[in-house]
């Protein structure tokens, strides 16, 4: 299933962060794909999308990915990551929709169903 489910989309519009680890490239490496949400404000400063899902301001939301691989002794050991340490690093900010943001998601997975807060995962970043 290449779409988001409403869980999935309440969380994001509510401002948690998801992710998913994907398979990487290598067996020293973990890949992970990391995605939240975040509005302008006047100003046209980003920050973050309010915790209420009938605010007025998710009409103006975007959203921005990651999708990166690390060597696995850097989670093992709980050591900093820094970006200088990701591998076969992709980050794209300014998705306007939730359709492009499936679309740019669908070019990495096949099946959204395993996609949940970011919390849940060792995502070292």
């Amino acid at each position: 299933m290449k779409k988001l489910n409403t869980r999935q989309l309440n969380n994001l519009l509510t401002g948690n962060s998801l992710a998913i680890e994907i398979e990487s490239s290598s067996n020293e490496l973990r890949a992970f794909i990391v995605f939240s949400a975040y509005v302008y404000n006047e100003e046209k400063i980003s920050h973050n999308v309010s915790k209420f899902l009938n605010d007025t301001n998710k009409k103006n939301i975007y959203f921005w990915m990651r999708k990166y691989e690390i060597k696995k002794d850097y989670i093992e050991n709980g050591l900093n990551v820094s970006e200088d340490k990701l591998i076969n690093s992709v980050f794209i900010n300014n998705i306007k929709n939730i359709d492009h943001l499936e679309s740019e998601l669908s070019k990495y997975l096949n099946d959204f169903s395993a996609i949940d807060v970011e919390w849940k995962f060792d995502n070292p970043i």
